[in-house]
């Protein structure tokens, strides 16, 4: 499996604006994922049309990135990451998912 940060997304922008610490977790957590190793900081959304999240807290503050699963015309797995927030507390609000979830319907919409 291999992540990479959609064009049409926010993430590269969201990375730059976070603590150290945190965006070396999130790199952590995405090698770990990437090896298929798997664990709370990465888990499908309920209640979404296949988003996922990488999830972590430092300085008691939620970072999150979000993202879906795609299967190449070559068969290669990958984890198209979309956009990322930042929030004082872990509910997610459902404006944060429908960005998400429109920025998958755009790149899968630019594949037809």
């Amino acid at each position: 499996m291999q992540i990479k940060f959609l064009e049409n997304g926010d993430v590269n922008e969201f990375l730059g604006s976070i603590p150290k610490k945190a965006k070396e977790k999130f790199f952590k957590s995405m090698k770990k994922t990437e090896q298929g190793i798997s664990g709370e900081w990465f888990k499908k959304m309920a209640g979404t049309k296949n988003i996922w999240e990488f999830r972590v807290q430092h300085m008691k503050m939620w970072y999150r990135i979000f993202a879906f699963l795609y299967k190449s015309k070559e068969g290669l797995k990958l984890i198209m990451c979309t956009c990322g927030i930042t929030k004082s507390q872990n509910k997610t609000p459902k404006k944060d998912i429908d960005r998400a979830e429109r920025i998958k319907r755009e790149y899968l919409d630019s594949l037809e």
